[in-house]
């Protein structure tokens, strides 16, 4: 069974993490290593996730 749930800031770490296996395996063949390396540190390092889910109200499950 499949279990779902909104993410908290406690699971941000996970969501950062889960973004750099699935962009590296699936994004750098069609936008290239240096642009999956911008947008990781650009939106999925800790402070940007916070200021997402806090600031910006963004739900991640």
């Amino acid at each position: 069974m499949i279990h779902l749930k909104v993410a908290e800031e406690k699971d941000l770490s996970i969501i950062s993490k889960l973004a750099q296996v699935i962009w590296n395996d699936h994004y750098v063949p069609f936008i290239g290593q240096q642009q999956v390396d911008y947008m990781l540190s650009k939106i999925y390092n800790h402070e940007s996730l916070i200021e997402q889910l806090n600031q910006l109200k963004h739900v991640f499950i």
